[in-house]
């Protein structure tokens, strides 16, 4: 939750709907990436390798779909502000 909410907090700060968005969501999912991988690396098994690529994909897919109905979101609540059908 925190990093869906993060990243939301990231793509109101952009002024582009569409690529504010998808930039904050490859930004957020390679953060998070990037802090297990950290933790991961004290694994003796080797399988936090395994955990952090399927991290990185998940996160990423997860967030750019987000992102992508968010921006549909808005784009529609403006269209129907200005009056546009």
């Amino acid at each position: 939750m925190t990093v869906v909410l993060a990243c939301l907090l990231s793509a109101r700060r952009s002024r582009w709907v569409v690529s504010g968005g998808l930039a904050a969501a490859i930004g957020t999912a390679a953060g998070f990436t990037t802090a297990f991988s950290v933790v991961a690396s004290t694994d003796d098994t080797g399988q936090a390798g395994v955990g952090v690529m399927l991290s990185e994909i998940g996160w990423g897919i997860g967030l750019c779909l987000l992102m992508l109905v968010r921006a549909a979101w808005i784009r529609g609540v403006r269209r129907r502000a200005v009056g546009v059908s």
